[in-house]
């Protein structure tokens, strides 16, 4: 929505960044040493690269975000601070399919820029998170 409508020359580009984009977060993720077994994480991780696919893979549709707006609800039963990524996804789903259905045009730019500065938000937090818990667990090895 933001770089222009000429599909085939911007494709090979985005598919290059999502992957890209992918594999930093999947070294971020080893280089951690992420605990993949705490069920937060886990469904963190995956709404993370789902939300990921979603926003930087071309011809991607709002029926594709679908298993994302279902991991955050599971995810905000998990941690209630999840709530306000779960709200903006299912809102933008709903505007999305309104506008489809009932035929009042495309999205604004602005409704865009709210979902990408939540997805952006989202990313902080489980860094954020994840860096706290691998203080922590630093600290406990060096205290046995």
């Amino acid at each position: 929505m933001f770089v222009g409508n000429d599909y085939e020359w911007l494709k090979t580009a985005a598919i290059v960044m999502a992957a890209g984009i992918c594999g930093m977060g999947l070294y971020i993720i080893m280089k951690r040493k992420l605990d993949c077994s705490r069920p937060e994480n886990f469904v963190s991780i995956a709404s993370w690269f789902i939300w990921t696919c979603v926003l930087f893979l071309p011809a991607m549709h709002e029926r594709y975000a679908y298993p994302l707006e279902i991991l955050l609800v599971i995810l905000t039963c998990i941690n209630k601070d999840y709530l306000k990524y779960s709200s903006v996804a299912i809102l933008f789903s709903l505007f999305t399919y309104g506008n489809y259905l009932f035929s009042n045009g495309g999205l604004d730019k602005y409704i865009v820029i709210i979902y990408a500065g939540c997805y952006l938000h989202f990313t902080y937090t489980i860094l954020k998170k994840n860096s706290k818990a691998a203080t922590v667990t630093d600290k406990e090895m060096q205290n046995e």
